[in-house]
């Protein structure tokens, strides 16, 4: 199908529609577990966000800084809790590509940045907490998916 294909804005680099559903649909078995798994255990007083990975509509970028731009953001996260619109937990999921300097990579941008900053929340910055939980989950290669 040629054509004009619809512009998405994720992460301030427009991806076309079929991109982006392509994406979504290409979703592990462990990010649609984990996802559930908070989703449905959730408390109430948090929010949840999730990629498309884990079945959400959104990437998650997060800043070094409240600009939101291209060189600012420093790496996308799979879930992010909020409480009282701070960043209390991040979630980082692996399925495959477990060595340690991807392990500790994650862990340290996440560790470099400030802010979530996205469309969904009127582009308000939304700052770290002054602890925040970062959790991994790794496939160990055997048994679950």
């Amino acid at each position: 199908m040629m054509g004009k294909q619809k512009k998405l804005k994720v992460n301030e680099l427009p991806i076309t529609s079929e991109k982006f559903e392509r994406l979504r649909t290409k979703r592990s078995p462990l990010h649609c577990v984990v996802g559930d798994l908070f989703e449905n255990n959730l408390s109430l007083s948090y929010k949840l966000v999730k990629d498309a990975a884990c079945g959400g509509n959104q990437n998650i970028p997060l800043f070094c800084s409240k600009e939101k731009s291209n060189a600012t953001s420093y790496c996308n996260v799979d879930l992010l809790l909020i409480k009282d619109r701070t960043i209390r937990i991040i979630v980082e999921i692996d399925a495959s590509d477990v060595s340690p300097n991807q392990v500790c990579g994650k862990f340290l941008t996440s560790a470099l940045t400030q802010y979530y900053i996205h469309e969904s929340e009127n582009d308000i910055p939304i700052e770290m907490h002054d602890s925040v939980i970062f959790a991994r989950a790794l496939r160990d290669g055997e048994g679950m998916p």
